[in-house]
């Protein structure tokens, strides 16, 4: 998809691409960072949300 195609988009349709691309780099951070520190801990949290 080119970027004048997104912009061309539903609202919806964008923000469900942001919040898609947005897990695509949260989740490794969540599951790769070690456990108990703050950034996994927030990393976890915007994961979920």
């Amino acid at each position: 998809m080119k970027f004048q195609q997104i912009s061309n988009a539903d609202p919806v349709t964008v923000v469900h691409i942001i919040c898609g691309v947005c897990a695509l780099i949260i989740g490794p951070v969540a599951l790769y960072s070690k456990a108990r520190r703050a950034l996994h801990r927030a990393a976890g949290y915007l994961w979920v949300f």
